[in-house]
């Protein structure tokens, strides 16, 4: 069994595509997913599967989900090695945790798109693409910053998904 963290966009949000947990978790346990937790409610389940491709057990679990509920949902899978790699490589260590943000992406962006976005700038907020995460840093919080996940959707054209720091790392103390 291979443990996986899967980040479900846009359930829960607004009172938009409502799905409760309890539910989730025992619609997923009868796909096959073992030891299924959740965190929140807004689409963060840890589970244990047999190692298989990727995208095929993110395609599985988009399907129950649409099949149990109607509801289209970016299903984004995340290993514990991912994950790991995530949160050492974030370039804003020495900034304030509250302020961190991780948008996670379903695919790797192209090169030319990463570039046509990186000269933006919408001080003083931050951020830093490295392959399929693009941190970052809002000191007037992520409320009020133009660096939302719609932004970056429009700009690379990929479905994405955004979490706390301290989301984040609590989902990689769950993977353990």
């Amino acid at each position: 069994m291979k443990r996986y963290l899967a980040l479900l966009r846009g359930i829960n949000v607004s009172g938009q595509k409502i799905i409760k947990m309890d539910i989730l978790k025992k619609s997923l346990t009868e796909i096959g997913l073992h030891n299924v937790q959740t965190y929140i409610q807004s689409g963060n389940i840890v589970f244990d599967y047999p190692e298989i491709e990727e995208k095929i057990l993110a395609t599985i679990i988009h399907e129950r989900i649409l099949n149990t509920w109607g509801y289209e949902i970016v299903v984004i899978l995340l290993s514990r090695e991912v994950i790991q790699k995530m949160l050492l490589e974030n370039p804003y260590k020495n900034e304030d945790k509250k302020d961190l943000y991780m948008t996670i992406l379903s695919l790797p962006p192209e090169q030319g798109r990463i570039e046509s976005i990186s000269n933006i700038s919408f001080s003083p907020d931050t951020f830093f693409v490295l392959d399929k995460t693009i941190y970052i840093h809002c000191p007037s919080g992520y409320g009020k910053t133009k660096l939302s996940n719609t932004f970056f959707e429009k700009k690379l054209k990929i479905s994405a998904t955004t979490r706390n720091l301290n989301t984040m790392q609590k989902l990689w103390e769950m993977m353990q």
